[in-house]
């Protein structure tokens, strides 16, 4: 589904959906949901991308779902969201990151600004600033060591400021949802 065009924008296309009925927006791309905001320009745009169902029944399965979100709440990009998966995800302005800040915060590194990491052992998130020269906040307080991050938490990169969402925790995973259906 990813439709990445290398620019670190988020295409949007139209589909349609399992046995007929009209067509909805789904987002493509490298991880960041929606949109990139308007900036005045006079571009042209379809609306907002909307979540899709993904139709179990044809074979379309996640391979690397969803564990939660980062929302920008203050600087540039403000009110996109990028998503934030199991293991590992570099974050920073380039888009071979897992997550891509690309919203004009030039202090953002290209490269692994930071890392999130989701533990699906312990079902737990953590982040750490690795090769940023701004250093990354978790509630103000630099991240230098593996720092635990919960949900709501506010993260300062640069100029910009995101609210952390979880989806997983110790409450809900996706092996949690596991078919049991084998016959």
């Amino acid at each position: 589904m990813a439709d990445d065009n290398g620019s670190g924008t988020t295409k949007t296309r139209r589909i349609k959906p399992p046995g007929g009925g009209t067509s909805d927006t789904r987002p493509t791309g490298n991880g960041v949901g929606g949109t990139k905001p308007a900036s005045g320009d006079g571009a042209k745009s379809d609306g907002p991308a909307k979540t899709g169902l993904v139709n179990a029944e044809a074979g379309v399965f996640m391979e690397d779902p969803i564990c939660g979100w980062l929302v920008i709440v203050k600087g540039p990009g403000r009110g996109a969201i990028c998503t934030v998966h199991g293991g590992l995800n570099s974050v920073g302005r380039d888009t071979s990151n897992r997550v891509p800040l690309d919203f004009g915060d030039g202090t953002i590194s290209g490269n692994k600004h930071c890392v999130i990491v989701y533990d699906e052992v312990e079902r737990t998130f953590a982040i750490k600033h690795e090769e940023g020269k701004n250093l990354t906040r978790v509630g103000g307080k630099a991240a230098m060591e593996l720092t635990p991050l919960g949900s709501g938490d506010e993260i300062t990169i640069g100029e910009t400021t995101l609210r952390f969402v979880a989806l997983c925790g110790p409450d809900f995973d996706w092996p949690d949802t596991a078919d049991d259906e084998t016959a």
